[in-house]
């Protein structure tokens, strides 16, 4: 087992072959009922008036922009779509970048495929992914899974979308998801592995006035081999442990919690329908260690609050409002302690915490420094407003406005190195981080598009920086149908 995880290349894993083969297969076997090819190219630069960029130039852009300094980056992009018959269709793709900045690269972005039979699908390689129930473009980001790291190689065993239970008229839904990824080499832990999982229940129909949605997500940081303890637990075994949240055994070093670095939350949402507008509330209750199962940190995590304007107030038709909380950390209630024993999105094995290559996976408002792994502010609340719209028929606007409250962090890295920690908990420091991006298409019919964006960070917890983005993209779609297939 332990050969079988750790040994299977990250970018290509054996899984992402498969998918490869039995759509290669399916495409012999059975004729395509339609089939597209996409592509994209663009330039983009970005500057600002420090050597930083303002928060939400780099944030929430799957890793490209690098933050530290000014970028200018051109990508390309180009994917496959072959349908088979109502039941069974398949998509690779690819996307290189290069960017020139004080991080400069060249690399593979994504390549992937998905591969779906039914209600399943399966995919694996490096794609662009987020789960939870927060909204997907004006959000801050989920507490789990943002869209704020570079691809993470994966496989990934899911449903598609949510999947009616029989017999229950559409009335339940289910969607659900287990997966498996490797953090990188030159990680604190080498060659960490990710076990990942979540399950939604959704109760009534699609097209019903109002929808509930709760579910669990459970994410875990484990086996590796660490600088100080050597190689961590990897066996078949232990993977039983991780994915049931059971601790090691008593000859290992985590024999006293769950084995791995656990991050995980309740997710909720409700959605109602009204004449005037559209409403989504959603709650997502975040988990670290088993005392936060049991809602001890129950005003932590991530709150939610979305309309839909069914006719447009002014220039925007969407607003929402988002509330982060991450400061009870597991407090006892009756004690004088401001905040507990925990420190989310850190661990005192797993020292990159909930971090891939320097990035927050989850939430962004808790952010690395870029010297140290992990993050240094853990302890925060924040307010978030975002807006979306159009300012005249084609031309999109959208506007964030962020505050938060900065506390520090406890057992964080003394160094880069890291084999000492130390507790870096602050005096209150206010962050503004403010946002105004437009989109156009001066070329319609060449599919040309046009970016821009203005940001600015105000407040004494990052610099104050004033920054500008431009970029160009031109996209194209080709696609062509055949006489339907039947599997």
């Amino acid at each position: 087992m332990a050969q079988l995880l750790q040994g299977l290349p990250s970018t290509l894993s054996v899984a992402f072959r498969l998918c490869r083969l039995l759509g290669v297969l399916l495409a012999v076997a059975v004729p395509a009922r339609s089939q597209s090819w996409t592509y994209e190219a663009g330039l983009h630069v970005a500057g600002a008036t420090e050597r930083t960029l303002p928060f939400w130039l780099a944030t929430n852009q799957y890793g490209i922009v690098d933050p530290r300094s000014a970028n200018a980056l051109a990508s390309g992009r180009v994917g496959y779509a072959r349908r088979l018959s109502d039941r069974a269709d398949y998509t690779v793709g690819t996307r290189v970048l290069a960017r020139g900045s004080d991080h400069a690269a060249i690399y593979v972005h994504e390549v992937f495929g998905h591969l779906r039979f039914g209600a399943v699908v399966l995919s694996a390689g490096l794609f662009e992914d987020q789960y939870g129930m927060a909204d997907s473009r004006l959000s801050l980001g989920s507490m789990i899974w943002s869209r704020n790291t570079t691809p993470m190689p994966k496989i990934a065993v899911k449903t598609a979308g949510f999947v009616t239970v029989p017999r229950t008229g559409d009335f339940l839904a289910v969607r659900a998801r287990l997966g498996h990824g490797w953090f990188p080499r030159d990680a604190f832990v080498d060659r960490a592995l990710l076990h990942e999982k979540y399950f939604y229940l959704r109760l009534f129909t699609e097209d019903s006035p109002i929808r509930l949605f709760g579910g669990v997500i459970h994410d875990v940081v484990w086996g590796g081999v660490h600088p100080v303890e050597g190689d961590l637990a990897t066996g078949a075994i232990d993977y039983v442990r991780v994915v049931m949240a059971r601790a090691g055994d008593e000859l290992q070093f985590e024999a006293d919690n769950s084995l791995g670095n656990t991050v995980a939350a309740y997710d909720t949402r409700a959605e109602f329908d009204l004449r005037r507008v559209d409403i989504a509330v959603y709650r997502q209750f975040y988990i670290e260690t088993g005392a936060s199962l049991l809602f001890r940190n129950a005003l932590d995590g991530l709150w939610g609050l979305r309309l839909d304007f069914k006719q447009p107030i002014g220039p925007f038709d969407a607003l929402l409002w988002e509330h982060a909380n991450t400061k009870k950390q597991s407090r006892r209630a009756g004690t004088t302690d401001t905040r507990g024993r925990d420190t989310y999105f850190n661990n005192a094995l797993y020292r990159d915490g909930w971090t891939y290559r320097g990035r927050t996976i989850g939430l962004p408002l808790l952010r690395p420094d870029g010297v140290r792994p992990g993050v240094v502010n853990n302890i925060l609340v924040a307010h978030h407003i975002g807006l979306s719209g159009h300012v005249g028929p084609s031309i999109p606007v959208l506007v964030m406005a962020t505050y938060s409250r900065n506390y520090g962090a406890g057992n964080i890295c003394a160094d880069a190195a890291c084999l000492t920690g130390t507790s870096e908990i602050t005096e209150r420091r206010d962050q503004l981080a403010l946002l105004l991006q437009l989109s156009a298409r001066p070329l319609r019919e060449k599919n040309l598009h046009l970016d821009a964006a203005i940001a600015a960070d105000v407040g004494p917890f990052a610099p104050e920086t004033f920054g500008l983005s431009i970029g160009v993209r031109w996209t194209g779609t080709l696609n062509q149908s055949r006489p339907a297939a039947r599997l």
